[in-house]
This record gives structure tokens, sequence and C-alpha cells, in this order.
């Protein structure tokens, strides 16, 4: 899987960096020092954790994926 970007997300009160990549119709977020994984998918225009995670890293992850997106366009 080719890394679309990384970016830096807090994650149990520590800032992160994250990898993340595409697989399977989801967006996989894994930490760089490979001890946090999670990862998100979109359904009918809604993002939706694949695994629980806290709302506030939900919502920086999908800030993230939509601004990602964005500059696709």
């Amino acid at each position: 899987m080719d890394i679309l970007f990384t970016t830096e997300l807090v994650f149990k009160g520590k800032t992160e960096t994250f990898a993340v990549t595409f697989h399977d119709d989801r967006y996989i977020f894994q930490s760089l020092n490979g001890s946090t994984r999670f990862s998100i998918r979109r359904e009918e225009d809604e993002w939706h954790p694949v695994e629980p995670i806290d709302d506030k890293l939900k919502n920086a992850a999908t800030e993230k994926l939509e601004s990602y997106l964005l500059s696709q366009h």
C-alpha cells in the first residue's frame, strides 16, 4: 500500500505522526513508531471509525482526510 500522506494527531495526550494509506475501502492511520493503528470508512457521506476510537481523534482524523481529499481535486 502506498502512503497517501502523513499527518500529526494527538493520541492519548501525545502528538504522534501517522502514515495514512487506503485499502479495502478504508483509510488506515498507522503511527510511524508502529504502536497505534486505526481505520476510518466513508459510508453515505459520513465518516465511521472501523474500530472504536475517541471522538476527538475521529474528528481530527476526518478533518485531515477531508483536507487531503479536497486537495486532490
